[in-house]
């Protein structure tokens, strides 16, 4: 079969390799679309990412080698010994690539949603820019019915959604900002009205982000290339400021994002008490005033991770339409052979007036 291998960080070529046979408790998956997350192509870049280090380091050690993909689509085409959960003919796609040890004490006391000692698709499992693809049973979902591959390849980033939501505790009336409005921004916003917020605020600096977010339902929009986010959001919520404010737009600026702007406009724009939640690809030193965070007694935290029974929950308020992916995915391109160009666009979202990552349709 073909996949994609990098023989260095320089080189990456789409290779003939042996097709994999599943192992005990792994799915053979034939793909039909995958796409490039953001923290792939930023570490496919070296850029400022947490991964980049790592990658560079499993390329040195042991190229060729296969990474990346972990936001996918496809078929069941064959099982493991030990596979419970999917047959041949399932559709499925990723919602959380991550699979737990299972031997660390988190894993025993049946918290295998918070494992750091497991592996992950598309680093230490090899992903789905490829034909054929093992993947382990815990790290699959089901794609429902009336719900197209396109759709269950851009499943995997609302994980990250739903954990911004599930941190917040939304639960009825509070009054949300999110500052950046693509792929995560959008999420957290259907999901927030979702789980009962009473007013959403938004910004973002794109035109077409700022009409796609109108159309999903935001309260309140700002074009955050004219207006003072931060003035305007404290002028939609009388000085008070808001419950709970998202930064969904941070991370390296040389691949479009906004250095570590918006997360200091969250820390601006939330109530005394308030919570902020950092779901962006952020990293490097922060320059703030911590005597400001605690003169707010601020809650600063990550979304953190879904249980097996939340991410059942979130595909099925996709199933319902509650939350809708399709609208943003804006570039597909054909073929294998165009993951590169996959990355390309999908690195450049401003330049190609892209909000979903650009996604390959394998066959």
């Amino acid at each position: 079969m073909k996949a994609w291998q990098f023989h260095s960080i320089e080189d990456w070529r789409l290779d003939d390799v042996p097709e994999p046979k599943p192992g005990r408790g792994e799915v053979l998956i034939k793909v039909r679309v995958v796409q490039p997350s953001v923290t792939e192509v930023v570490a496919s870049r070296l850029g400022a990412t947490h991964m980049s280090g790592r990658v560079k380091q499993i390329i040195e050690e042991r190229a060729p080698i296969r990474l990346f993909g972990h936001e996918y689509a496809g078929d069941v085409v064959a099982v493991g010994p030990g596979v419970k959960q999917f047959k041949v003919g399932d559709r499925v796609a990723s919602i959380n690539p991550h699979v737990a040890c299972g031997e660390c004490s988190d894993c025993r006391s049946g918290r295998e949603h918070v494992c750091r000692k497991g592996r992950n698709v598309g680093r230490e499992i090899p992903g789905c820019f490829a034909e054929y693809a093992a993947i382990p049973e815990p790290a699959v979902v089901r794609i429902p019915d009336g719900i197209g591959y396109n759709v269950g390849a851009a499943f995997q980033p609302e994980d990250t959604c739903f954990g911004v939501v599930l941190t917040a505790g939304i639960k009825g009336g509070e009054t949300v900002a999110i500052l950046g409005q693509g792929v995560i921004g959008t999420g957290v916003m259907q999901l927030a009205r979702a789980k009962g917020a009473g007013r959403v605020i938004v910004a973002d600096i794109r035109k077409e982000n700022l009409e796609l977010t109108r159309r999903l339902g935001a309260h309140d929009v700002i074009d955050a290339s004219r207006t003072d986010p931060v003035r305007a959001i404290m002028d939609l919520t009388n000085g008070n400021g808001v419950d709970v404010a998202v930064d969904a737009a941070g991370g390296d600026p040389q691949n479009g994002l906004a250095g570590h702007d918006t997360l200091l406009q969250a820390v601006k724009v939330v109530k005394q008490e308030g919570m902020v939640i950092q779901p962006a690809i952020v990293s490097g030193l922060l320059d703030i005033d911590l005597a400001l965070l605690r003169e707010k007694r601020l809650h600063l935290a990550w979304p953190r991770s879904l249980t097996r029974p939340e991410m059942e929950e979130l595909v099925g308020l996709i199933a319902k339409g509650t939350l809708q992916l399709q609208p943003a995915i804006t570039h597909v391109v054909k073929g294998l052979d165009k993951v590169p160009q996959a990355f390309a666009i999908t690195g450049e979202k401003f330049k190609h007036q892209a909000i979903n990552p650009c996604q390959v349709e394998v066959a």
